[in-house]
C-alpha cells in the first residue's frame, strides 16, 4: 500500500447542500491508486492525466465511511453519497458534469427522509418535498429553472392541509389559501407578482365573512366590510389606495 500523502488544498464547498466535496488538485501525482489526506480527512481514489477520476472514497479518523463520490476526468459525475459517524446516510445526490442533477435526499438519523430535491444542471427544477421529524410531508413544492413555480402545499404534523399558495416565476401570484385544521377555508388573498391585489376574505370556522375587501397595488381600496360570528355585518369603511375616505 502507497504511503499516505499529506496534501494541503482548498475544498471546493457545494452551495446546494451546505456540504464539502474532496475535489482537490491532483495534477502533480502520477496515474493509479493515491491514498491522500486532505484536512484531516483519510481518501482514495484514482488519478488518471492528473484529474481525479472513477470512485473517490473519504473516511472518519476512526476508518468510518465518509464519502463516497465518482469522477469523471476531474468533474463529479454520478451517485454522490455521505454517512455520518454512525454508518447511517445522511446525503445523496447526483452529479453531471460536476453539477447537481438528479434527486438529492437528506436523511435524519436512522435513514427517514427529511428532504426530496429535484436538479436540471445544477438548478432546483422540478418537485421538492420537506419533511417533519416524525416522517410527515411539510410542503410540497414545485421548481422550475430554480424559482418556486404552480402550487405549493404546506401542512401540519397531523396531515391537515395549512395552506395553498401559488407561484409565477418565484413570486406568489394569483389565490393564496389558508385553511383551519378542520379542513374549512380560513383567507384568501390574490396576489399579483408578490403584490397584493384583488379579492382578500377571511373567514370564521363556521365558514361566515369575517372580513371582506379588495387591495389595489398593495393597498386597501374600496369598501371593506367586518362581520360577526353569525354572519351580521358590524362595520364597513371606504379605502382610496389604502387611506380612509369614509
Amino acid at each position: 500500500m502507497k504511503p499516505f500523502i499529506l496534501l494541503f488544498t482548498m475544498l471546493i464547498v457545494v452551495p446546494a447542500f451546505g456540504q464539502v466535496k474532496f475535489h482537490t488538485d491532483v495534477t502533480s501525482l502520477p496515474d493509479g491508486m493515491h491514498e491522500l489526506t486532505i484536512n484531516g480527512k483519510n481518501c482514495r481514489g484514482q488519478v488518471l492525466k492528473g484529474l481525479q477520476n472513477g470512485n473517490w472514497i473519504s473516511f472518519f479518523e476512526s476508518g468510518q465511511l465518509h464519502i463516497l463520490q465518482n469522477f469523471n476526468q476531474g468533474k463529479l459525475d454520478g451517485l454522490y453519497v455521505e454517512l455520518d459517524k454512525n454508518g447511517f446516510i445522511t446525503l445523496q445526490a447526483y452529479f453531471w458534469n460536476d453539477v447537481l442533477n438528479g434527486q438529492l435526499l437528506r436523511f435524519r438519523t436512522g435513514g427517514r427522509v427529511t428532504m426530496e430535491e429535484n436538479y436540471k444542471k445544477g438548478v432546483l427544477h422540478g418537485s421538492k418535498k420537506t419533511y417533519y421529524d416524525r416522517g410527515q410531508l411539510q410542503e410540497d413544492a414545485q421548481f422550475s429553472n430554480g424559482k418556486k413555480e404552480g402550487p405549493s402545499y404546506w401542512f401540519d404534523e397531523e396531515g391537515k392541509r395549512m395552506a395553498t399558495y401559488h407561484y409565477k416565476l418565484g413570486l406568489f401570484e394569483g389565490q393564496q389559501f389558508t385553511y383551519y385544521p378542520s379542513g374549512g377555508l380560513k383567507s384568501e388573498q390574490n396576489y399579483v407578482a408578490n403584490v397584493k391585489d384583488g379579492k382578500y376574505a377571511d373567514y370564521f370556522e363556521n365558514g361566515n365573512h369575517r372580513t371582506e375587501g379588495s387591495y389595489k397595488n398593495d393597498k386597501k381600496d374600496g369598501i371593506w366590510k367586518e362581520f360577526d360570528e353569525k354572519g351580521m355585518l358590524i362595520h364597513q369603511t371606504t379605502f382610496q389606495m389604502g387611506e380612509i375616505i369614509r
